[in-house]
């Protein structure tokens, strides 16, 4: 073999070397958790050490939009559950905007490799869609966050698009993954931006065994160790959610309420059909499109995992604003659809949020203990908090 023949081959070693640890690399979890450091860049670097980091274990995970997001206090969820339960209930939000169910579903995954399985999953029930996208995802740093396994989803179905198509997808999104991971490597806009009080503090209500300090003074041979761990965890709960609905309550006070009310940036028809929402022609959920196969491919997912792990999972709706009230048909055509439980506010319940939110799709701080009760009320009713 000839010198240029040997240079020839040791440069396309070379190359496919790079490519492959290049690829490695991108998929790695610190590097497709790392977005640069806007307000969606610190949630993802909080997720990641919600995931890999953190060293609490939590009875219940939130999953689900910007409205997810805006609409759950953890600190005041677990305080309601604890109290509910008389044991110490601890509360991840793992909420992403614009996240997708396929996405949502990736990071509990994640999670199940790190910490111990949760009790229960909320999972909200997310406004899906009225056309199937080219693309199936909404989230922008999709692409540099999904694991190989979630872009093998993409090509692999639901059928909604012939196999060819599919695959293309696939393939684009791939480009852009690379394209993306290119750009984290040369750009100063990327880095983990988050300490871990900073993550924490709003995401997880504390986890009570995580107090190093506390676990030192105590006997774990001593024979009150497990009730001294009970009354402390419950402490710890009750400050972290008597913090946020102070925060609450000067939300209340400060009259804060809708974007109409306090930027004047709502649809003026909003206001128009104000006092006549409960009578309006109920909306579509949309539940039964090719699109929503999409969805309920992953909601079954989840129910799977809860019947093969002796968990439980619900799904929680936030309406739009002034949506008019949900039938029970609708409750129970999603229910037969992704075999679980739907939880979706009933009138009374809803003349009490709406004039709490802050735009057409999420409600603010000042709705975060209204709809805890509401929650831990229902999930008590099915037996399904933690702790029961």
């Amino acid at each position: 073999m000839s010198l240029r023949s040997l240079l020839r081959a040791a440069c396309f070693v070379a190359v496919v070397a790079l490519l492959a640890g290049f690829t490695w690399a991108s998929f790695q979890p610190k590097v497709r958790y790392n977005v640069p450091s806007d307000d969606f860049g610190k949630r993802m670097s909080c997720l990641y050490h919600l995931i890999y980091e953190w060293e609490g274990d939590a009875q219940v995970l939130v999953f689900g939009t910007s409205r997810t997001g805006a609409a759950i206090s953890a600190p005041i969820l677990a305080g309601r559950a604890t109290a509910a339960s008389g044991a110490p209930v601890v509360v991840a939000k793992m909420s992403l905007a614009g996240a997708n169910p396929g996405l949502s579903y990736q990071i509990f995954q994640e999670y199940l490799t790190q910490h111990a399985a949760p009790d229960l999953v909320i999972f909200e029930a997310e406004q899906v869609r009225t056309s199937p996208s080219v693309v199936p995802y909404v989230n922008r740093f999709f692409t540099i966050t999904a694991t190989p396994d979630l872009y093998l989803d993409v090509a692999a179905g639901p059928a909604i698009q012939p196999l060819p198509q599919r695959i293309a997808d696939a393939l684009r999104l791939l480009i852009d993954h690379y394209d993306k991971s290119l750009s984290k490597a040369l750009s100063p806009l990327y880095g983990f931006s988050l300490t871990e009080t900073t993550c924490t503090k709003s995401t997880v209500s504390k986890a009570p065994l995580a107090n190093a300090d506390f676990l030192e003074k105590l006997d774990p041979a001593a024979e009150d160790y497990e009730e001294k761990l009970k009354t402390k965890a419950m402490a710890v709960l009750e400050r972290a959610a008597e913090t946020a609905e102070k925060k609450a309550r000067r939300a209340v006070k400060k009259g804060i309420r809708t974007t109409a009310q306090k930027q004047g940036l709502l649809d003026e028809s909003f206001a128009a059909h104000s006092e006549t929402w409960e009578t309006e022609p109920v909306w579509d959920w949309h539940y039964t499109t090719p699109a929503a196969e999409r969805y309920f491919d992953y909601y079954r997912r989840f129910v799977d995992w809860a019947a093969a792990n002796d968990g439980k999972v619900v799904f929680l709706r936030f309406p739009s604003y002034l949506e008019p009230p949900s039938t029970a048909a609708q409750r129970q055509a999603f229910e037969a659809q992704a075999g679980a439980p739907v939880l979706v506010p009933d009138v009374a319940l809803l003349r009490e949020l709406y004039p709490l939110y802050r735009d057409s799709d999420h409600m603010n701080q000042a709705a975060w203990a209204t709809l805890a009760d509401w929650i831990v009320g229902e999930l008590r009713d099915r037996s399904m908090l933690p702790g029961q």
